[in-house]
C-alpha cells in the first residue's frame, strides 16, 4: 500500500491569544503537531532563468521520452542538493513551479490548453519522501501570473491564456496530492498591490480576492480525498491585514496566509498592531484569522566593495558572519513563544539565483542590488540570498547554455553548476531549526510522540509556552488552564495519565518512566527512548467521558542536551 499524508491547520482562540497549530497524519494515523522548518528552493543554474518558457521555474519534472525523443530531466541538482537540506535540518522546502504543463518554446500558449507533453514529478517527490525516513515535505509552487488576479489585466488577456493557467493549476494539483511527500500550495507569489489587494478601487479589490477565493476552492476540488494545505505567499504590508480584513474572511478555501518578510530585528510589523494602519495578522477575528507561514525570510550573505557599482558583489568571512548574526537573533523569533500565529519559515534561500537581479546587464553575471541599510552588509542583493554560493562545472563558462541537444534527444548540459557552502549562514540556521523543537500537545489524544528520541543520561528541558486546556470543564468554573493542571488541584485516579498528580497537568514518558512535566521541567533521563506527552486524564474512560469531553492544547519547547 502506498503511503499517504494529510495536512490541517487551525486556529485556537479559547487562551484569548491566538495559537496556531499544524497537524500531520500519516498512514491515517492519528494527527501530529508539525512545525516547519523550511528553504525556498530554487536551483536555477547560472545562465538560466525562472522566469523563462518552457521551464518558468520547473527544475523538478521527469525523464519523458517518445517515438524519435527523448528528455532527460533535472534529476541531478537536485540529487546534488537533497543531502545538503536534510543535514541542514530542515523539514520542508518550498518550490516555486511545479506545473503539469509547459508554454511552448517560444514562449505561447498552447491550444488547447493541454496539447503539449504532460510533465510528471515522481522522482523528485519520491525522492523528498524518502520511504519516509528524515522526508523532505514539498509546499508546492503553482506560478499563476498577474493577469488570473488583476482585474484589467484578467479582462484583456486572451481566453487560451485563462484557460491554460485555470486548466493547468487543476491537473497539476490532481497530479501531486496523493503524493506523501508534499504538504500543500501556494497558488500565487507576491503578486499583491495597493491597487488590487486594499484599495481604493473597492472594484479592483473585490476581483482580486473573489479570485483567491475561486482559485484556491479549485485547488481544494481538484485534491479530491486528499487533504493538503492552500495558501499564497505576499508582501510584508500590514496593509492587508489593516484595511483588507473583511475580503480575507471571504476566503474559506485559502488554509494559511503566506508573507514573504525580510525583518531584520523583530517580527512585530507583521503580526501587529502597527500605528495608523491596522491590528496586524494576530489582531484578525472570525473567518479572517488564520495561521500564518512566512512563505520566504532571509538576508544576503553578501556586500559590494564600491557602493556605486553593484558588479562589485562579494561575500567573505566577514559578510557571511555578519548575516550570520542576524539569522541567529532573529529566526527564533519566528516561532513560539514569541509568535504563537506562525507555523514556521521558509528561509530564502537554498543557493544564489544569478538572473534575479533587477538591473543585471544578463542572467549570468553576480551582480548586486541597491543601498538597503537594514540589511546586516547593506545591499538589497537579489543575487547573493544563499546558503550555498554556486559556480559553472569544470570548463563552463558562466554564459555556456544549460541545456544539450542533440536531434530530439536533450538534457542539462554537464557538469553541472558546483555548490559551495557558506558555512557561516548555514550553521546559524542549522542551529534555529535544532533548538526550534516545540510540540503542541492535543487535551483530547492519549500519548502523542514528541518526534524526539532521548539517549539515556541526556539532559531534558520542557517548558510551557502557550495554549490553554482542561481535563473536564465542569471542573474550575469551566476556565482552561496551563500545564500545571487544574488551579484547585484534583488527585488524578488510578487508571489516569498519572495517578497522586493534578488532574490537567502534563505527564511525560521516555521508555517505562513516567514523570510530571506541568509548566516546566528539567531532568535527566534514566533510560534511553522516544519522549511521549499527555494531558493527565481518565485515559480509558473509566470514570466517565475520559478524554472525549476534553477542550484545547498547550505547546512545548523541548531541548535535549
Amino acid at each position: 500500500m502506498s503511503s499517504t499524508t494529510n495536512w490541517t491547520c487551525s486556529v485556537d482562540t479559547s487562551s484569548g491569544t491566538p495559537v496556531a497549530s499544524l497537524m500531520q497524519s500519516v498512514n491515517g494515523a492519528a494527527p501530529v503537531p508539525f512545525i516547519l522548518k523550511g528553504l525556498c528552493y530554487s536551483p536555477a543554474p547560472i545562465n538560466g532563468s525562472n522566469a523563462s518558457a518552457p521551464a518558468i521555474g520547473d527544475w523538478f519534472w521527469d525523464d519523458f521520452s517518445g517515438q524519435g525523443f527523448g528528455i532527460t530531466g533535472w534529476d541531478a541538482l537536485w540529487q546534488r542538493d537533497i543531502p545538503n537540506l536534510q543535514s541542514l535540518g530542515a523539514n520542508t522546502i518550498r518550490v516555486y513551479s511545479m506545473l503539469s504543463r509547459q508554454l511552448n518554446t517560444d514562449g505561447t500558449f498552447p491550444s488547447p490548453w493541454n496539447s503539449g507533453q504532460l510533465q510528471t514529478h515522481q522522482s523528485f517527490l519520491d525522492q523528498c519522501w524518502n520511504d519516509g525516513v528524515n522526508p523532505l515535505y514539498v509546499l508546492v509552487g503553482i506560478p499563476l501570473p498577474s493577469n488570473m488576479f488583476w482585474q484589467e489585466q484578467y479582462n484583456s488577456t486572451p481566453q487560451d491564456q485563462i484557460t491554460f493557467w485555470t486548466n493547468v493549476l487543476s491537473e497539476t494539483v490532481t497530479q501531486v496530492a496523493g503524493h506523501p511527500a508534499v504538504l500543500g500550495f501556494v497558488i500565487q507569489n507576491e503578486l499583491d498591490s495597493g491597487v488590487v489587494t486594499y484599495g481604493p478601487n473597492t472594484g479592483y479589490v473585490q476581483f482580486w480576492w473573489s479570485q483567491v477565493q475561486t482559485l484556491a476552492a479549485a485547488a481544494k476540488t481538484a485534491m479530491g480525498t486528499n487533504q493538503k494545505l492552500v495558501g499564497m505567499a505576499v508582501h510584508d504590508d500590514p496593509n492587508i491585514a489593516g484595511q483588507a480584513a473583511s475580503y480575507m474572511a471571504q476566503c474559506p478555501a485559502m488554509d494559511f496566509w503566506g508573507v514573504n518578510t525580510y525583518q531584520t530585528i523583530n517580527f512585530s510589523s507583521v503580526f501587529g498592531p502597527v500605528p495608523n494602519i491596522g491590528p496586524g495578522y494576530a489582531g484578525l477575528t472570525g473567518a479572517a484569522l488564520k495561521p500564518v507561514i512566512f512563505t520566504e525570510w532571509g538576508m544576503p550573505a553578501t556586500g559590494h566593495h564600491s557602493a556605486t557599482d553593484p558588479s562589485t558583489i562579494y561575500a567573505d568571512a566577514a559578510t557571511i558572519a555578519n548575516a550570520a548574526k542576524v539569522i541567529a537573533a532573529v529566526g527564533p523569533l519566528a516561532y513560539p513563544p514569541t509568535q504563537s500565529l506562525c507555523l514556521g519559515m521558509y528561509y530564502f534561500e537554498y543557493c544564489d539565483e544569478w538572473w534575479n537581479q533587477p538591473g543585471a546587464p544578463n542572467i549570468y553575471t553576480w551582480y548586486g542590488g541597491t543601498p538597503a541599510p537594514g540589511f546586516p552588509n547593506g545591499y538589497w542583493d537579489q543575487d547573493g540570498f544563499g546558503i550555498f554560493s554556486q559556480q559553472r562545472g569544470a570548463g563552463l563558462s558562466n554564459n555556456s547554455p544549460i541545456w544539450q541537444q542533440t536531434g530530439g534527444y536533450g538534457g542539462p548540459a554537464t557538469p553541472i553548476d558546483v555548490v559551495t557552502v557558506r558555512t557561516g549562514t548555514f550553521n546559524a540556521l542549522q542551529q534555529v531549526f535544532s533548538d526550534i523543537t516545540f510540540f503542541t500537545v492535543q487535551s483530547t489524544l492519549p500519548w502523542q510522540s514528541a518526534g524526539v528520541t532521548v539517549p539515556a543520561g541526556s539532559t531534558v528541558t520542557i517548558t510551557f509556552l502557550s495554549g490553554a486546556w482542561t481535563a473536564n470543564p465542569n471542573d474550575n468554573g469551566g476556565k482552561l488552564y496551563d500545564a500545571n493542571g487544574n488551579p484547585t488541584f484534583i488527585v488524578a485516579k488510578p487508571g489516569y495519565t498519572m495517578p497522586g498528580q493534578d488532574e490537567g497537568a502534563l505527564i511525560g514518558s521516555i521508555g517505562t518512566d513516567v514523570f510530571l512535566v506541568g509548566d516546566s521541567l528539567t531532568m535527566t533521563a534514566t533510560t534511553g527512548g522516544e519522549l511521549q506527552l499527555c494531558i493527565n486524564d481518565d485515559l480509558k474512560g473509566q470514570y466517565g467521558s475520559g478524554l472525549k469531553d476534553n477542550i484545547g492544547q498547550i505547546t512545548v519547547r523541548i531541548t535535549i542536551g
